[in-house]
């Protein structure tokens, strides 16, 4: 299965603190391809679904950095994922 690697150069700011989360609160590059089993299996710790794509029928994956512990964040880790390397 391939997935695209999406890179992301900007966080925009949102309306509101409340927000559903989209690929739309970032300004974006399509990166390269990449093999979806590997990409899982090399950085499955660091990976947490992020949002649905509606309008292009993916669902997006954001990579946080290691030390972030999404588990211990309660039930708003959302927040946590502001420190997003790439989606």
């Amino acid at each position: 299965m391939e997935a695209v690697e999406i890179l992301i150069r900007k966080r925009r700011r949102l309306a509101l603190d409340a927000q559903i989360a989209g690929i739309d609160n970032f300004v974006t590059e399509e990166g390269r391809g990449v093999d979806a089993y590997e990409l899982f299996a090399r950085h499955g710790s660091m990976l947490s679904p992020f949002c649905l794509d509606h309008a292009r029928r993916r669902m997006l994956f954001c990579m946080t950095p290691p030390e972030v512990d999404l588990q211990s964040s309660g039930p708003f880790f959302y927040r946590e994922q502001a420190a997003i390397h790439s989606v």
